[in-house]
């Protein structure tokens, strides 16, 4: 079975005695797959008339805490800025999936909540992306093989958050 990796490897390691094409061939799949994955949940998501982007704020609020829900947080969550985070506010809040509000006791704090469209979003999103994985990789390997790849993959992210903080 040949993937695209195995077909562009060689040449890519064309004038790089040092590298090693076990080593390469792998972390170029990781980075196939994950190129792969998102362009997969662009999809679904544009299923539900939502950007990735906007969905990812929509599962936040669902998964964490309410007091993280201020815009700061949330752009600092995201890594964006306050005005992109504003701006998916403001796209969110217009579709009726999201209300915001100012936080009793604290005038200059605003408060981020879902709605009930919004829980209905996440819970159909979520469902999707879990038949998605499920399609994506569940089926691709026995649930022993799924198993071990999650061990080792673990243990290569393990290896590079202690290298890379």
């Amino acid at each position: 079975m040949t993937d695209s990796v195995q077909r562009e490897l060689a040449r890519g390691l064309v004038g790089h005695p040092a590298a090693d094409p076990v080593t390469e061939a792998a972390m170029k799949r990781i980075v196939q797959i994950a190129r792969q994955y998102e362009r997969a949940m662009h999809q679904v998501t544009a299923r539900h008339n939502v950007s990735l982007g906007d969905c990812e704020v929509i599962w936040h609020l669902a998964h964490t805490d309410s007091s993280e829900h201020t815009p700061g947080q949330l752009a600092k969550a995201f890594q964006v800025t306050a005005g992109t985070m504003t701006s998916r506010l403001d796209r969110l809040e217009r579709a009726g999936y999201l209300s915001r509000s100012i936080v009793p006791g604290n005038r200059a704090s605003i408060q981020v909540a879902l709605t009930d469209a919004g829980q209905a979003l996440h819970q159909e999103t979520a469902d999707d992306m879990i038949a998605l994985r499920r399609d994506l990789i569940a089926t691709a390997l026995s649930p022993a093989d799924l198993a071990a790849l999650n061990s080792l993959l673990q243990q290569v992210l393990t290896g590079i958050e202690q290298k890379l903080p």
